[in-house]
């Protein structure tokens, strides 16, 4: 009979094991870049039944955010992953934030493959404004090596250098450069800014970006001009941009901006302390 207890006792162990080691949680998964600071997720479960995305939401109280129905995921491999159900909200309705402006709620994926190392969330294309978080770690706690395209050229700044003298003359100036983690579907284009002091005025060009990240523009200019490159909701880039002629080219790889901020919760946890 002690034999018997022992046996059953190895089985049960067993399968607890078992169970635990098909039931993944990833809190506060890392992630590249967001299209958002209203929601984040806070917490993946992953099982052989299910994946359970935890969202946290921070909005404007008393406002409504809403998840479409045709959310999905994306994994590294090119697999997608519907939106089953939501848990503490329905998808297609409108989600009213309490009077916190904060507020938690779920929702559930079909399970991934273990041979998943990251997935992107998207409420999908045709959604006007939809949220979509890119290139969410569930296999660790770090991202990706960046990896700087082979052309690229590292320049050391020179605290010697100095400003080239103004000259004023019609010329032409052309950006080129590449956005390094760029996904389709986000946020284009690029406008870069340009205050042109002979004229005593400021200029707005819109620079399409390509599928891989990369764009170019030429733009006419009348000396040297200090430049401002952004996308919507990121901080500008700053350049100091000269025109000649032939054409002068300058290049810029940049990161994505938004990428893996911190956590909006934390932030809202630092707000409240510090009040």
């Amino acid at each position: 009979m002690k034999r018997l207890y022992s046996l059953l006792s190895c089985l049960l162990l067993c399968l607890c094991c078992t169970v635990q080691a098909k039931n993944k949680v990833i809190e506060q998964p890392p992630f590249i870049v967001s299209n958002t600071t209203s929601i984040e997720v806070s917490q993946i479960d992953i099982s052989d039944t299910a994946t359970v995305v935890h969202i946290y939401a921070k909005y404007r109280p008393k406002n409504w955010i809403k998840i479409a129905s045709g959310s999905y995921l994306k994994d590294n491999n090119g697999e997608t992953y519907q939106l089953r159900s939501g848990i503490g909200i329905t998808p297609d309705k409108e989600f009213w934030m309490p009077e916190s402006g904060e507020a938690e709620f779920q929702l559930v994926f079909p399970p991934l493959p273990d041979s998943v190392t990251s997935v992107d969330f998207t409420e999908g294309a045709d959604i006007e404004n939809g949220f979509s978080i890119w290139g969410i770690q569930v296999k660790g706690k770090k991202l990706p090596k960046l990896m700087l395209p082979k052309e690229a050229i590292i320049h050391k700044a020179d605290a010697k250098a100095e400003l080239p003298e103004p000259v004023i003359g019609y010329g032409k100036a052309i950006l080129k450069g590449k956005l390094l983690d760029f996904y389709p579907g986000m946020p284009t284009p690029i406008t870069l800014v340009a205050w042109e002091s002979a004229k005593g005025d400021l200029s707005e060009n819109q620079i399409d970006i390509q599928s891989d990240g990369s764009f170019s523009k030429e733009v006419p200019l009348t000396n040297s001009t200090p430049c401002s490159i952004y996308i919507s909701g990121s901080k500008p880039l700053q350049i100091l941009w000269n025109r000649d002629k032939p054409p002068k080219y300058t290049s810029t790889c940049a990161k994505f901006p938004a990428a893996n901020p911190s956590s909006i919760k934390t932030r809202s946890l630092m707000e409240k302390s510090s009040m």
